[in-house]
């Protein structure tokens, strides 16, 4: 399992010659838990995308089906 903290400049395609935590977390079979404030970045890159609230899990959801309605459940 690998955990990455609002580590934006990781997930680019020109990451200084760094393997994407995508293709790593394919290659080794590994899972991968990213926390991103930009949720665009979230839809791009995750298979789910999951919303604390006061350290509870209140949202899991396929990124694909995350929408500005979801969003605005979290964010309330």
């Amino acid at each position: 399992m690998l955990l990455f903290n609002e580590t934006i400049n990781c997930l680019g395609d020109k990451n200084n010659g760094w393997r994407s935590p995508r293709a790593l977390c394919n290659e080794k079979r590994l899972t991968v838990i990213c926390r991103l404030h930009q949720v665009h970045l979230a839809k791009k890159y995750g298979d789910r995308i999951l919303g604390m609230r006061a350290g509870q899990i209140i949202l899991d959801v396929p990124a694909t089906a995350f929408n500005d309605d979801i969003a605005n459940t979290i964010y309330q």
